[in-house]
């Protein structure tokens, strides 16, 4: 196993293992704090590895073509929010777009297509994007991952209550956001 001396588990040494176990360049491995995901770059799948070496998975990593469009489902196909068609959020970035934009999607249907994880690279189409800015307002522009981790300044959907559109989570969770 990849622990150090005193039994933790360190990215670090869990990423080196697998690429001793299954080649250089065949792994990612992230540490989403109190887990580990391990994508497996050539199947897209992944695992999940909890700090105790306990393994959930596999799962599928989905890739969403079009990240903060909400109304394109992951093949392109347009969406209009409908009871058949509701628009869809694969990855942090499509979140980001209804937070944003709310306004655009009153009585409209929304469906959280996934688990989504702030702290995981998986859940953004490109978690070092830095071309949103300054989203936590903090000053510093940083990588997305970065910006939605730190600082004071994402307003969650949760909060517009005025506005309606009706968000289905069907057993998928967001994780690692304290939303005030």
């Amino acid at each position: 196993m990849a622990q150090d001396s005193r039994g933790i588990i360190k990215e670090e040494n869990l990423q080196n293992k697998l690429n001793e176990e299954t080649g250089e360049g065949k792994t990612e491995v992230s540490d989403i704090g109190e887990e580990f995901e391990i994508l497996f770059t050539d199947t897209n799948r992944f695992y999940t590895l909890d700090k105790n070496g306990n393994v959930i998975g596999p799962n599928e990593f989905i890739e969403d073509k079009y990240p903060g469009d909400i109304a394109k489902d992951k093949n392109g196909d347009i969406l209009d929010g409908s009871d058949e068609h509701p628009y869809e959020i694969w990855c942090i970035e499509d979140l980001i777009e209804l937070s944003e934009n709310y306004i655009n999607y009153q009585n409209c249907k929304v469906i959280l297509c996934r688990n989504l994880n702030f702290k995981s690279n998986l859940s953004y189409a490109d978690s070092n994007r830095i071309d949103y800015g300054d989203i936590n307002k903090d000053g510093i522009t940083e990588s997305l991952i970065k910006e939605m981790q730190t600082g004071i300044g994402f307003t969650p959907i949760l909060l517009f209550s005025r506005y309606i559109f009706t968000v289905i989570i069907m057993e998928k969770t967001i994780e690692s956001k304290t939303f005030i």
